[in-house]
């Protein structure tokens, strides 16, 4: 309700056609908001392996998991906000539903803190239509449920963050470091980013000093923490997990994911005129520009370093860090938008109008196509549970998903880890499983036994024996099964179900 009240309070200050446009914005965020209802469960990658995490956390502390030897719960991780909301709901809802709650609210809230960050910086509220579709992007369409509920939080600290630098005290000191252990806790990258920003505003006003030191206590304080984090994590690694590594990839495609990433990814070239529509937006509608150093422009620049400089992908001491910097493609619009300053009285109305007419028409294509996208999954996916009224709950099962597409959904990784909803619905124990990331809210008690997860993103690399093929009672196949796969079983496998591109074998295991 809050953004409501935030926005209502700026109408005063518009013209009556600018202010039918800031009625029609809000009533676009919570359309936007309602979009992940219109199917049961939305096409979003690794949301089912999170609704696992989620859903044995709720088992193992209501003590109702059959799989208590196999997961305990880890509470000192950066996605611990996301999981207790998610656990909370998921005591009045299923925790389908709780994920979806959380997701639209989790959009109004993103809305409303760039509002606020906006109103900090003073820019343009006429721009705020540029905060609607990031969500739908490709966080959203790889599921990166907690980096999508972080996006607040850290947007909220840069907005205290400038406060602090403005007129530093005691009471907003210690306001941003609270609010910097509760952005840590809501996602580690998040929490980077923040503080990033964050100090860009204190270099700005740099002058060695005492005073300056005292400044920056809260960002070393933060830093401290988030360091005795690491050290924590790398005692508890095993041997087995203890590798480090970071991958960077190729750095010419990075141009080119920056446009596209904002509204999906390599599929959704088509929204690039949207993209760039947008993008052209403020100077359409006479917003201003200005070279000038102002802080206004440190957060986008941040950004452009992280495209620039972040790794792609990492692994330190058991904790998988995916898609690092192209996550941020969700804070580009918003923080382009954070670069102006409202237009001269002078500018034509008319051609104001136009352009916020522009904008709008191309949010509401943008949210048109995913809508349909949305309904037509519910239809597609819906074969998948044709299998699941089949098997039977709280048995072991294996997913090997050749083909991950969703034509439906226009998401190319729909399906990587869908059969993980087994484990949500049925109180399975399903594989790959994100338990085996030591930064989870719920991991493997041991995983010195277990092989590396090849074969959740490589379901061709799974060796029979390698990788204990006789402990599954059941096999989710998506796609066309290679010829032999099941040759060096030591029993029959055969398909005890089928249905569209989806088959359910039946495995050698007993539980």
């Amino acid at each position: 309700m809050k953004i409501f009240l935030q926005t209502h309070g700026e109408l005063g200050g518009l013209n009556k056609p600018e202010h039918i446009f800031r009625i029609l914005f809000m009533l676009t965020a919570v359309y936007a908001a309602g979009v992940f209802w219109l199917a049961p469960r939305p096409p979003m990658a690794d949301l089912p392996q999170l609704a696992v995490q989620a859903a044995t956390l709720k088992d193992l502390m209501d003590g109702h998991s059959p799989w208590a030897n196999v997961y305990t719960i880890n509470l000192f991780t950066p996605y611990l906000t996301s999981y207790l909301a998610w656990l909370g709901l998921s005591h009045l809802f299923s925790v389908t539903v709780s994920a979806k709650i959380l997701l639209s609210l989790g959009y109004l809230f993103f809305i409303y803190a760039c509002i606020r960050l906006r109103k900090t910086l003073d820019g343009d509220e006429r721009l705020d239509w540029l905060f609607i579709p990031g969500f739908f992007g490709i966080c959203f369409k790889w599921g990166f449920f907690t980096f999508m509920l972080a996006t607040p939080f850290c947007l909220l600290f840069i907005a205290y963050a400038k406060q602090f630098a403005d007129t530093p005290s005691l009471r907003k000191g210690v306001h941003l470091l609270l609010t910097g252990i509760l952005v840590f806790f809501s996602h580690g990258l998040a929490f980077w980013f923040a503080l990033a920003v964050g100090l860009g505003f204190l270099l700005k006003r740099f002058e060695l000093s005492k005073a300056f030191l005292w400044l920056c206590l809260p960002y070393i304080l933060l830093a401290v923490f988030f360091s005795l984090y690491i050290v924590s994590k790398s005692l508890e690694a095993s041997e087995s997990i203890a590798q480090n590594g970071l991958y960077w990839g190729w750095y010419r495609g990075r141009l080119e994911q920056f446009l596209i990433y904002i509204l999906g990814k390599e599929e959704d070239a088509i929204f690039l005129p949207i993209t760039l529509l947008l993008f052209a937006f403020p100077f359409l509608l006479g917003s201003r520009l200005k070279l000038q150093w102002h802080d206004r422009q440190i957060p986008f620049i941040v950004l452009l370093l992280v495209w620039a400089v972040w790794p792609s992908w990492g692994f330190l001491s058991g904790m998988d860090f995916a898609f690092i910097y192209q996550r941020f493609a969700l804070f580009t619009l918003p923080l382009y938008a954070m670069l102006f300053q409202p237009a001269t009285p002078a500018f034509g109305q008319i051609r104001t109008l136009a352009a916020l007419t522009a904008a709008m028409l191309a949010c509401w294509l943008f949210l048109g196509v995913q809508s349909v996208r949305m309904y037509r999954f519910a239809d597609e996916s819906a074969d998948f549970d044709k299998l699941t009224a089949v098997a039977e709950p709280r048995h072991s099962a294996l997913y090997l998903i050749f083909d991950a597409a969703s034509p439906a959904a226009g998401n190319s990784v729909a399906y990587r880890h869908f059969p993980a909803w087994y484990q949500v619905q049925s109180q399975g124990n399903v594989e790959f499983n994100f338990a085996w990331y030591r930064n989870q809210v719920v991991i493997f008690r041991d995983n010195q036994n277990r092989a590396i997860p090849r074969y959740g993103s490589q379901p061709a690399a799974f060796r029979w024996r390698e990788d204990a093929g006789d402990s599954f009672y059941y096999f989710f196949i998506r796609g066309e099964l290679p010829a032999n796969f099941f040759a060096a079983a030591s029993c029959p496998i055969r398909k005890i179900a089928e249905s569209g591109a989806w088959a359910l074998y039946r495995g050698c295991g007993q539980n």
